[in-house]
């Protein structure tokens, strides 16, 4: 007799399509699935999400095996993220060993937990990524003959008793969690091949009632996970999507376009992830495939691929006919989340920026308030350094959550927001409000901070022809060393204040000190960690700092403008700096309030009233009154 889970599970629509779609991706697939079959292990995939490219071998097997010091490596064995791999492999090749394979460890993984009890190999996360994995694979496993009857009764028997105990587990907290939002979309995803009856389950409706609730207080009105880390922000898309797909509810699909929207705005040139909190440069295709089609929305369809449709396949979405459709917009405005982001195009080769001051989030949240983060015509130079480990005992977990590891300005070699372990904080400072202005081709970035006395206000000026002016207003009583920090991508070479990009594209930088570099570290993939040049620029000062960095195109030349108040007095640099470029573009950024004398300004015998603005063309954009 079959059992519920058998009877409910759907058969394959078209294997041979599915087979087709994955020979682009065979000779990866094949190496790892060969590797599996030793028992060798490593994981590559782009949503692990605590990747670990060397591999180990794990003989004798155990399911809480720890080989290289990290539990982040346990985690990932039992979420058994590799199951689709030897799945996989059997589809393109014919040959079941894979898919034996596959079946053997699912049974391992039961027959080793009879009784659920609270260890490495049973966290709730895991738990729940783990059900996932199994139910979406036995449509293949059924098709390819290599499990039995007896064995999806087995299976089904343990996944209603992982889901007892994610019940008996589940914690107050996990309404505001990653954690929780996943484990009630695996409850949704699944309990409708458990019970036929499923709308009326009490924990089909406990999942439906949390996970709605959930999305309600984890989400910003602007789209943005609060926990301040996008590649969490994708984890929970990853898993409602699959849950929206059983509920069709209307609330929750306006909030899975709104997460889609801004993970869309947070693509660099390249089709990755920004680095930002604790988030990995992961390629953005698969995901922007699985949002085109889940929502039926062609603007994701720019960055995903309508030809590379295996994922889709595999989860069963259909393939409605979809075709790519513009976007409107260029920048992200996230006022909630306290993220900015905006390109001067949307192509591979444009300008890019990002700005963030928001709260601090979850302990994934880094202390990176007014950092920012850029591309050149497609190519990274500014960027966050990365996460590297969650390990306790690794100095490097810290050291990348830190000030020092953004591009940030720290008093006195004290900075105001302070890491003290892998999860929370010593210190951190306080967000002020953020301005922003777009007019075209230019972008205004206004952001401040307070902590200790200590009032930082940064004001980020974007011009799309690949200009970025950047200034530090800094306020604390007494005698201070400002150390301002710019940290370069490992592919960006500085010689003579000239960078130059991977591609071999120039931008200048200017400041108004002498700058200094060092090499460390930083990382942009999990467990994997390079060398990087930071800048640094130190300044002594009393009372008040303001200070300008430049960064524009090699071919451009740029000169210091005056501006002159009323009749005709010189309006001194603390106060407002204006700079021209190549005679076309000319940027003015007052510091501080005018409050004596006339109030009217004029920069080339333009007469202006504004606190941030640009001149190109003798037109007159106002970026701040």
């Amino acid at each position: 007799m079959k059992s519920q889970l058998e009877l409910n599970t759907q058969t394959l629509i078209s294997i041979d399509q599915y087979r087709q779609s994955l020979m682009s991706h065979q000779q990866h697939i094949r190496k790892q699935a060969d590797d599996l079959l030793e028992n060798r292990y490593y994981f590559v995939e782009t949503w692990d999400m605590e990747r670990c490219a060397e591999p180990y071998t794990i003989d004798p097997f155990d399911w809480e095996v720890c080989p290289n010091g990290d539990d982040e490596w346990t985690f990932m064995l039992n979420r058994m993220s590799v199951i689709p791999i030897l799945v996989n492999a059997s589809v393109i090749c014919g040959e079941k060993k894979y898919a034996e394979h596959a079946r053997t460890l699912i049974m391992a993984w039961i027959q080793s937990h009879d009784v659920m009890l609270p260890g490495t190999s049973t966290r709730t996360l895991d738990t729940a990524m783990r059900i996932s994995h199994w139910v979406e694979a036995l449509p293949y496993l059924i098709y390819l003959e290599v499990i039995s009857s007896a064995d999806i009764a087995h299976i089904e028997q343990s996944i209603r008793k992982q889901f007892a105990y994610l019940r008996e587990n589940y914690l107050p907290k996990y309404t505001l969690s990653n954690w929780g939002s996943i484990q009630t979309s695996v409850f949704i995803q699944v309990l409708p091949l458990l019970d036929a009856d499923y709308q009326n389950n009490a924990d089909f409706k406990w999942a439906k009632r949390e996970l709605e609730q959930q999305l309600r207080i984890q989400v910003y009105d602007d789209g943005f996970h609060w926990e301040q880390s996008t590649m969490y922000h994708v984890e929970v898309m990853n898993y409602v999507m699959k849950a929206q797909r059983i509920l069709e509810d209307s609330e929750i699909d306006t909030i899975l376009r709104r997460m889609a929207d801004a993970l869309m705005y947070q693509r660099t040139p390249d089709n990755k992830l920004v680095m930002f909190g604790d988030t990995d440069r992961s390629d953005l295709t698969t995901i922007m495939t699985q949002c085109a089609y889940v929502l039926k929305d062609g603007r994701y369809l720019n960055f995903g691929d309508s030809m590379d449709i295996s994922s889709l396949i595999y989860l069963n979405i259909p393939l409605v006919p979809l075709e790519s459709e513009s976007i409107t917009l260029r920048s992200f405005d996230g006022h909630d989340s306290g993220m900015y982001t905006t390109r001067s195009d949307w192509s591979n080769n444009a300008n890019f920026t990002l700005f963030t001051n928001g709260s601090l989030g979850s302990g994934h949240g880094h202390c990176d308030n007014l950092h920012y983060a850029t591309y050149y015509k497609g190519d990274p130079v500014l960027v966050d350094s990365g996460r590297f480990t969650y390990r306790e005992d690794r100095m490097e977990r810290t050291f990348l959550k830190s000030m020092a590891a953004h591009n940030s300005v720290i008093l006195d070699d004290n900075p105001i927001a302070q890491p003290l372990d892998s999860w929370t904080n010593a210190k951190f400072i306080k967000p002020l409000k953020n301005y922003v202005r777009h007019h075209e081709d230019t972008h205004y970035y206004e952001g401040g901070t307070y902590g200790e006395g200590v009032t930082h206000i940064r004001k980020i000026l974007v011009h799309d022809s690949g200009i970025w002016q950047i200034t530090d207003e800094v306020h604390c009583l007494g005698n201070h060393k400002a150390s301002i920090r710019y940290q370069l991508d490992p592919t960006v070479k500085i010689q003579d204040n000239c960078l130059t990009t991977q591609r071999g594209h120039k931008l200048n930088i200017m400041t108004e000190g002498t700058l200094e570099s060092y090499e460390t570290l930083m990382s942009a993939h999990y467990n994997e960690c390079v060398q990087h040049t930071v800048l640094m620029q130190e300044i002594n000062f009393t009372d008040t700092l303001t200070t300008t960095t430049l960064f524009y195109p090699e071919s451009m030349t740029v000169i210091k403008k005056e501006i002159i108040q009323g009749a005709g007095n010189r309006v001194d640099d603390s106060v407002a700096t204006a700079y021209q470029f190549d005679d076309t573009i000319t940027t003015v950024v007052l510091h501080q309030e005018i409050w004596r004398g006339n109030k009217i300004l004029f920069v080339d015998e333009q007469p202006f009233h504004a606190k941030a603005l640009v001149i190109t063309d003798k037109t007159m954009k106002v970026l701040r009154t």
